[in-house]
């Protein structure tokens, strides 16, 4: 932290979250953002108002927790803990993140949207099953002349969701939310390093 925070030049930030509304059609059965407002001079003489929300975790912009998609072969999540453990257990879970005061590091922006049009044309539709190797991110990385180190919180632009604007594309994405069909830019694989 101490060394990232020598290359804070204006002070400004970036928020990463995502409107909670912007989901249009959300996939695998999953309800909308329901937002009731209660209005307490309704039932009271107070000025005041309250907001009830029913809202799923994946609706917007989120950090997945280690639990949330299981290895599907072997039904497994991280450190070995099973599907069945998973339901009756607060492990893998985000909670620790937030007890601790949230995710805090260089953020590092690995542009592979601008790097692939570029370098190879136009970039896969939103629709579309797209697999980024390993290799594609860090070549963008060598070509926007960005070093990755240890503790950094990298973002990837794909481009997926910007391309979702047009009344074509919203309704490709409604079709496949009810297919029920996983379509998506997919990352190959992750290297760990120690």
């Amino acid at each position: 932290m101490r060394a990232a925070s020598k290359e804070i030049k204006t002070g400004e930030h970036v928020q990463l979250d995502w409107e909670l509304h912007n989901v249009q059609f959300p996939g695998f059965n999953r309800k909308h953002l329901e937002q009731k407002k209660i209005d307490f001079a309704d039932f009271s003489a107070f000025c005041a108002n309250d907001d009830e929300l029913h809202i799923n975790t994946q609706a917007g912009s989120q950090w997945d927790s280690l639990k949330h998609f299981a290895h599907q072969a072997s039904g497994m999540y991280y450190n070995g803990l099973s599907h069945a453990e998973s339901a009756k257990s607060d492990t893998n879970g985000t909670h620790k993140w937030c007890e601790r005061g949230g995710i805090v590091g260089r953020g590092v922006l690995c542009d592979w949207l601008r790097w692939y049009e570029e370098n190879k044309g136009k970039a896969p539709r939103a629709v579309s099953r797209h697999e980024i190797p390993i290799e594609e991110i860090e070549e963008t990385l060598k070509w926007q002349g960005t070093t990755v180190k240890q503790g950094d919180i990298m973002m990837l632009r794909t481009g997926k969701w910007a391309q979702c604007t047009n009344r074509i594309c919203l309704f490709m994405c409604a079709c496949v939310c009810e297919r029920r069909v996983l379509t998506l830019i997919y990352i190959g694989y992750v290297r760990w390093h120690k």
